[in-house]
């Protein structure tokens, strides 16, 4: 019997996973109409992550830290979204969670279970480093307490995205022919992000149609930074996320702030773009060789000015007075505005 084909979407972090996810959750039956099912199997909608599969992400790494034999405990988790696929009328499937790209090689080759039931496609969305690890950096202020951006990026382990090396490692347990490599950034500047993912796995550019649409856009980095200094000053989580939701709505419908010097600033500057674009030049140049046919993808990150002080002595990007005077204009504004409302 012919196997079934099966997706999975590893990500990357910050590449319009969670608009591919959401879009794909909200337009199931859309999808089942081209040939691809999108499994529904032990979602959390309690915790709005019900467009990606989660769970089984979360599964697979506590089966990994507690030891034993990992093919069989990966069989098991597996089994009832291998159910649920092969019971679906479509002959083809997507697994969505973006943490697939941080997995370890044990894990990875544990995941050639999924050999026996289908004919699996590994898909991989690629952004450049420096805007993903700002972004990154954005996406980890919301959680807790971070050290400044240039230390954030020394003490991090960025294994992940050495893509040359990660994607060989998917390629060693499904084949290279059975990688699907794309460019965020590329598809970024084409308008094409959520259009270009969904010709890539349905085999059929304009099958299925989807309006472009962000749903976890970052505000602006001086937004971030306050949030930091707030964590820095004592608050609890949820006064910081407190903070962070009024601060971002009040900057979302205010041009005017926005259009300030302070709001366009961001923590990458020139000497850090270029520290990271040494970190990785080696590993992008093997990249851009092995999946994009030497296609230079990385674009402005190849060719942005040399460094010109290591990481460690990169000075703070804004200054102590700069995050109380924007926090104080952010209060002023939305206190303006809800006097206008009463």
């Amino acid at each position: 019997m012919t196997k079934k084909t099966l997706y999975l979407h590893i990500g990357y972090h910050k590449t319009g996973s969670t608009s591919v996810q959401t879009w794909m959750d909200q337009n199931r039956q859309q999808l089942a109409h081209a040939g691809l099912y999108y499994p529904e199997t032990q979602r959390d909608e309690t915790r709005n992550y019900h467009g990606k599969h989660l769970h089984l992400y979360s599964q697979i790494s506590a089966a990994h830290k507690e030891g034993g034999d990992l093919r069989a405990a990966l069989r098991s988790i597996f089994a009832p979204y291998v159910e649920e696929i092969e019971a679906a009328g479509c002959p083809a499937a997507i697994l969505s969670e973006e943490s697939f790209s941080g997995m370890g090689p044990k894990v990875i080759e544990a995941m050639d279970v999924l050999n026996d039931h289908f004919d699996v496609r590994v898909v991989a969305v690629l952004r450049r480093q420096d805007e993903f690890l700002q972004s990154f950096y954005h996406q980890s202020i919301k959680t807790g307490p971070q050290r400044d951006f240039a230390h954030f990026i020394l003490g991090g382990h960025w294994n992940r995205i050495h893509y040359d090396a990660a994607l060989d490692r998917w390629a060693a347990v499904f084949g290279r022919e059975g990688m699907l490599v794309r460019s965020y950034d590329k598809d970024k500047r084409s308008g094409g992000l959520m259009q270009g993912f969904l010709d890539m796995v349905l085999g059929t550019p304009g099958l299925v149609t989807a309006e472009e649409r962000q749903w976890n856009a970052s505000t602006p980095s001086i937004c971030y930074e306050i949030v930091r200094q707030c964590y820095r000053d004592g608050y609890s989580f949820d006064d910081a996320f407190a903070l962070r939701k009024l601060i971002d709505t009040t900057v979302r419908s205010s041009p005017k702030l926005r259009n300030a010097e302070v709001f366009k600033r961001q923590y990458l500057t020139p000497n850090i773009r270029a520290n990271v674009r040494e970190m990785f030049a080696e590993s992008n140049a093997r990249t851009c060789e092995t999946w994009f046919g030497g296609e230079d993808v990385f674009g402005d990150l190849s060719a942005c000015t040399d460094k010109t002080a290591p990481l460690r002595k990169e000075p703070a990007c804004f200054k102590p007075r700069e995050v109380s005077g924007t926090l104080g204009r952010i209060m002023l504004r939305h206190a303006a505005k809800q006097a206008a409302k009463s």
